[in-house]
């Protein structure tokens, strides 16, 4: 009998060692390409043999993840308003927080008790969210200012 000692490698281990992504060598277990030889608590254990047999011609062969979009532009970072509130976000100014907790409330009476009064309350407490986080508008033509006696006669 001969003693053959069997040298394991973590996913991080393996796709250090083959020169790719960890989510690529999980992609590669979960669709069977590359067999586990063990599971542990930090998570599936390779055997160095099977990926060095395996791994060098799956690294060459694969395309890109297909989860994976290339050339995505990056969404623009959301601006805040003059209050503090981000809208598209949960990031509120004290008054933002008070009506987004009214509207919760109000939502969670309104699933709670099929009453229309609650139903009424939380269309309210939407509402005056909505227009708490409404950008702000600027008038193109304001209305005209009226001018006091002494600006009239020095123009």
């Amino acid at each position: 009998m001969t003693n053959q000692i069997v040298h394991y490698l973590t996913t991080d281990e393996a796709a250090n060692r083959l020169g790719v992504t960890r989510e690529r060598v999980a992609f590669w277990i979960q669709s069977g390409k590359l067999p586990i030889a063990a599971r542990s608590g930090v998570g599936f254990l390779l055997s160095v043999d099977t990926v060095d047999k395996l791994g060098p011609a799956l690294a060459a062969s694969t395309p890109p993840l297909p989860w994976v979009r290339r050339g995505r532009k990056p969404k623009p970072a959301p601006v805040p308003l003059p209050c503090g509130c981000v809208p598209g976000t949960r990031l509120f100014c004290r008054h933002g927080a008070i009506l987004s907790a009214a509207v919760d409330l109000a939502d969670g009476f309104a699933a709670e008790c099929d009453s229309p009064a609650y139903r009424g309350l939380a269309r309210l407490a939407g509402d005056a969210l909505a227009e708490h986080l409404r950008p702000p508008t600027i008038d193109p033509d304001p209305a005209p200012v009226m001018k006091s006696e002494p600006e009239r006669a020095a123009a």
